[in-house]
C-alpha cells in the first residue's frame, strides 16, 4: 500500500466550553470534525490489514462517535431553548421525536429532570454534555495518534508496534496496561497471516487450510479490538465523565433508550437493564476473584479482575464488537460513513431575537 501521511490532530477542547450564543465551537461541530478522521483512518487501515476485509475498533468507534454527537445536537439544542427560547431547535426535536421511539423515550427521561429540580435542570444539561463531549475528545486524541504511528511506520517498510514503543505506548501515561502495544501486536499478526494467505493464490477458496488461517486472522483481529477498546473505555472512568455521580445517575435512567445507529442496524444499548456509565454493564464484565479472564488497573490504581458475562447480555460493547460488521459485512461497514448527525436549527437566539425586535417597534426605536 502506499505511504501513509497522517492528518494532524485538531484541538477540539475549546468545544468543551461551548455555550449557547458562544463563538466556541459546539460539540457537534468538533463531533464531525471527529467521525470524519476516524473514518479516514479506518479506510487507511483496512488497506494495511488486507483481504478479506476485518473491522478494527476505528470502524466500530466511528459509528459510536457518530451517536454520540446525535446526542450533543439534542442537548445543544435543548440549551439554546433554554437560554434564548430558540422555538425553532425545540421544533426540530419535536419533529424527531414524532419520528422516532428512542428519542421520545430520551424525552420523557429529561422532562422528569425538569420536574424534579427546574432550577437545576439547565446544569444538569450542561454537566452531562460536557461529559459526553469530554469522552468523545477522548477517544478522538488516543485513537487517532495511536493509529497514525503504527500506519505511519509500516507502510513505510517498519515494523509499526516498535514506532509505538517509541512515541511512549507500552507503558504510563499513554499506554499504563500495555493493552495499546498489545492490540496492535495482534493486528500486526493478523495482517502477517492474512499476507500468508494471499501469497497462496493457487490454492483452491474453499481449500480446509485456507478458511482455518482465516478464520484466526478474523479472531486475532477480533481480540486486537477487544484489547483496545478495553483500553478507551477505561479512560471514560473519570471525573469528568463516567465517574461524575450526576452523570451516572441520569444516563443510568437514560440507558434503555439509547441506542447505537450504524450502517447496519440500531443496537439498544443494555435492553435487559444496567448503567451505560458503568464500566462492567457497558463492557459486558462482571468483576471476580482473581484470575479471571481480564485483568486491568483502574483509575484508581487499584488492580480488578474480571470475566466475561456467560450469558452474553445484550447490548454491551463486547455484543456490539462480535456482531457488527464480520463476515460479509464488513466491507460495507467499514466503506461506509458514520450517519449524517441531525440538524436542528441552530439560529441562536432568533426566537428572543423577534421579540426584542418587536418591543423596539413598539417604541419607535427598532433599527433593522
Amino acid at each position: 500500500m502506499p505511504a501513509f501521511s497522517p492528518q494532524p490532530l485538531r484541538d477540539l477542547t475549546e468545544s468543551l466550553q461551548w455555550k449557547p450564543g458562544a463563538t466556541t465551537l459546539s460539540g457537534r461541530a468538533a463531533n464531525l470534525v471527529v467521525n470524519d478522521a476516524l473514518h479516514e483512518l479506518d479506510i487507511a487501515f483496512t488497506d494495511y490489514m488486507g483481504a478479506p476485509p476485518v473491522p478494527s475498533l476505528l470502524t466500530y468507534a466511528k459509528h459510536a462517535s457518530r451517536t454520540v454527537g446525535s446526542q450533543l445536537a439534542r442537548l445543544e439544542a435543548v440549551m439554546r431553548f433554554l437560554r434564548y427560547l430558540d422555538f425553532n431547535a425545540l421544533a426540530d426535536i419535536r419533529r424527531d421525536a414524532m419520528r422516532r421511539e428512542t428519542v421520545r423515550g430520551q424525552a420523557r427521561i429529561m422532562l422528569l429532570e425538569l420536574a424534579r429540580n427546574p432550577f437545576r435542570f439547565y446544569r444538569t444539561l450542561s454537566v452531562l454534555r460536557h461529559a459526553i463531549q469530554w469522552g468523545n475528545l477522548q477517544a478522538y486524541q488516543s485513537l487517532v495518534p495511536a493509529f497514525s504511528t503504527f500506519l505511519e511506520a509500516e507502510t513505510a517498510g517498519a515494523d509499526g508496534t516498535v514506532a509505538l514503543r517509541r512515541a511512549g505506548y507500552g507503558e504510563p501515561p499513554l499506554d499504563p496496561q500495555s493493552l495499546v502495544l498489545r492490540a496492535f501486536q495482534m493486528y500486526r499478526a493478523a495482517r502477517e497471516l492474512g499476507d500468508e494467505v494471499e501469497d497462496d493464490n493457487g490454492a483452491d477458496q474453499r481449500n480446509p487450510d485456507r478458511l482455518r488461517r482465516l478464520d484466526l486472522r478474523r479472531s486475532i483481529a477480533f481480540n486486537a479490538t477487544l484489547t483496545l477498546s478495553l483500553h478507551e473505555q477505561m479512560l471514560f472512568q473519570a471525573s469528568e465523565c463516567y465517574e461524575d455521580a450526576m452523570v451516572q445517575r441520569v444516563v443510568g435512567k437514560l440507558t434503555r433508550s439509547l441506542v447505537i445507529e450504524d450502517p447496519v442496524d440500531t443496537m439498544y444499548l443494555l435492553p435487559d437493564g444496567g448503567n451505560w456509565a458503568q464500566f462492567t454493564d457497558r463492557m459486558g464484565l462482571t468483576e471476580v476473584d482473581p484470575p479471571g479472564d481480564v485483568r486491568l488497573i483502574d483509575p484508581a490504581g487499584v488492580p480488578r479482575c474480571y470475566r466475561l458475562q456467560d450469558n452474553r447480555a445484550a447490548g454491551t460493547i463486547y455484543d456490539y464488537l462480535s456482531s457488527r460488521f464480520l463476515d460479509s459485512e464488513a466491507a460495507a461497514g467499514i466503506a461506509a460513513a458514520p450517519l449524517p448527525l441531525p440538524a436542528y436549527d441552530d439560529g441562536e437566539g432568533r426566537a428572543l431575537d423577534r421579540l426584542l425586535q418587536s418591543y423596539r417597534r413598539v417604541r419607535g426605536e427598532y433599527r433593522p
